[in-house]
């Protein structure tokens, strides 16, 4: 079964990463396991406001 996407979620757990980036000095691995976990969200999110754009694009289209 496939999980649901949570866009805020995601969003808050974004800012929790750079609240921890910028806050104090990490070991490397530890601050390339959030690095990528940040880059994984980012993705996610754009790729989920992109789909909300093209959903609401139509949705106007149709009401012309």
């Amino acid at each position: 079964m496939e999980q649901k996407f949570d866009f805020e979620k995601a969003l808050e757990r974004l800012n929790e990463i750079v609240k921890i980036i910028e806050s104090k000095a990490l070991p490397l691995q530890e601050g390339i396991s959030l690095f990528e976990e940040g880059s994984l969200l980012i993705k996610k999110l754009e790729e989920a406001l992109s789909d909300a754009e093209k959903r609401i694009e139509s949705l106007i289209k149709v009401e012309k």
